[in-house]
């Protein structure tokens, strides 16, 4: 007897073959059958009929780490189809948490009454799975958190033994299972580090085979030898790049992405393994003090509030956010997500120009006073980006789909503040737009390009596809009312048609409603726990 039927759905199994009629019959977490079954027992029978079965939705590059201990549940992910995020992006990753980087997290986790009482990728691995996460999550060890935990936020070159400490932090992390290395090269204090810490650090992934996953050192006018740069830590440290949320930032450096490109191709073609991602919108989101000049980190939190503040500064800031400020028609396109503090939340969801002439200042003197009021905790949405450079991205084989996105909740302690609304829509919005409305992919191209391509670029074993032998993680979709309803202005909205979600074999959605049951694992490379 199997425990799960799936019966009359139309199956697309993730491999780029074109759909067929079929049951999906499941004992324990696998896959033991994908056939028209007819009368067979099962403990739990689910009715597909003119409903289309994919693999679980893959998030390549996603920022649950924290979200997902506050709230198991990743509703704003799961509602979209999403069974497995690749966590511990950007540099930032939930451990080590040591030294000013923890006192740093720690104030941050304030606004959600968490209390953080893990130290290191073991502690916040007990910790997230004594949750049971709705999801299953990969993760990447953040070279920010490392830096910040050994180093601090100094502008200044790690002494041999803290360069040791560090590398000894990478290697303990891949021992658990993590992916590799991950950077954020525009925020502090990632950016104090140079090419060769960094391709330290990468190597000491390289016993396990890890990944090097970079947010690059820049996205605008310096795109192109940051991609240089992510390459040559790719060939010094041994290991394959993936490059996080691939894009040109500001009008001036639109088309890039074709220039990018064709470095990475080259690469590719001298034997290194370089691959990027990248979400379906033209907005990023990120937070307001990487606006701020690499110098005005320096010291930390502290520090920078203290250099905000002081009128001798300010001048010189303004000139460095100026040159920061990459958006395509300035503070006019940056959008307020998260105040950070009383006195803007009823603002949020505005761009910062419409709220500095509300109030009758600069939107400078407004930049300042948000980040001051917020104690740095301003996030933004900013439209940078054209809709060429990001088809180009999205459409290249080497190309992935990510969120770059917390899991959210219409509810609750997730529910404040306005989110990208890739938080909700992602998957929703890039099936909408690049295979029912433009089209530019194939519908079972695009369902292979979100699972089992994901799979195998992350290195997870049976994962991504519907076959026997695989892990059950499902998605059961109206395709016909599989749309995206998340919005700048009104973010917190689920999706329409994703009628069931079956995450390790147990059905953790279905017609819409949540189960009570969360089946998540922590996956390791190999699919070993962590």
């Amino acid at each position: 007897m199997f425990d799960l039927l799936i019966k009359n759905g139309t199956i697309l199994d993730g491999s780029g073959s074109p759909a067929k009629a079929a049951d999906v019959a499941i004992k324990g977490d696998t896959i033991v059958e994908v056939s028209q079954l007819g009368s067979v027992e099962a403990r739990e029978t689910l009715d597909a009929t003119n409903l289309l079965i994919t693999p679980g939705f893959i998030d390549a590059h996603s920022h649950s780490d924290m979200n997902l201990i506050i709230n198991p549940n990743a509703e704003s992910k799961l509602r979209q189809g999403v069974t497995t995020e690749i966590i511990g992006q950007c540099g930032s990753s939930a451990f080590p948490l040591q030294g000013p980087y923890r006192t740093r997290i720690q104030e941050d986790m304030k606004k959600y009454n968490l209390d953080i009482t893990w130290i290191d990728i073991e502690g916040y691995c007990e910790n997230l799975q004594a949750g049971s996460p709705a999801v299953n999550v990969a993760l990447f060890v953040g070279q920010g958190s490392i830096r910040g935990s050994v180093v601090g936020y100094e502008n200044t070159k790690p002494n041999s033994d803290q360069l040791k400490r560090m590398q000894l932090e990478v290697e303990k992390a891949m021992d658990c299972g993590a992916l590799g290395l991950s950077t954020g090269l525009i925020y502090s204090p990632s950016y104090f580090a140079d090419t060769a810490e960094i391709a330290a650090l990468a190597q000491a992934a390289r016993k396990a085979n890890g990944l090097y996953a970079s947010h690059i050192r820049g996205e605008g006018d310096t795109l192109l030898d940051a991609i240089q740069e992510a390459i040559q830590i790719g060939r010094e440290a041994g290991v394959g790049v993936q490059v996080s949320h691939l894009k040109a930032s500001a009008p001036s450096n639109w088309g890039k992405v074709r220039q990018a490109i064709e470095l990475i191709e080259q690469a590719r073609a001298e034997s290194l393994d370089v691959q990027f991602d990248k979400y379906p919108y033209l907005a990023s989101s990120t937070s307001l003090d990487s606006l701020l000049p690499k110098w005005a980190h320096e010291g930390g939190a502290e520090a920078t509030l203290s250099r905000l503040t002081d009128p001798a500064m300010r001048t010189k800031i303004v000139d460095a956010v100026s040159v920061n400020n990459e958006a395509e028609k300035g503070w006019d396109s940056i959008l307020l997500a998260f105040s950070g503090c009383e006195k803007y939340q009823s603002q949020e969801g505005e761009t910062l120009a419409e709220i500095a002439r509300k109030i009758g200042i600069e939107p400078f003197d407004l930049f300042i006073d948000l980040l001051v009021c917020s104690r740095l905790a301003t996030a933004i949405c900013g439209f940078s980006m054209c809709q060429e450079d990001t088809d180009l991205a999205i459409m290249h084989s080497c190309g992935l789909v990510c969120s770059d996105s917390s899991a959210w909740a219409p509810y609750g302690v997730l529910s404040h503040g306005k989110p990208h609304p890739r938080a909700y829509g992602t998957f929703p919005k890039f099936f909408r737009d690049y295979v029912k409305e433009r089209p530019l992919l194939a519908l079972e191209e695009a369902v292979a390009k979100v699972t089992s391509r994901c799979a195998e670029r992350f290195d997870l074993k049976k994962r991504g596809r519907i076959r026997p032998g695989y892990f059950a993680d499902l998605v059961v979709l109206d395709w016909k009312r599989f749309f995206d309803t998340a919005t700048y202005a009104n973010p917190h909205q689920y999706p329409t048609g994703v009628e069931g979600v079956i995450v390790n074999g147990v059905v953790t959605l279905w017609q819409g409603s949540l189960t009570g049951k969360r089946s998540g694992r922590i996956l390791a490379k190999s699919s070993k726990a962590a």
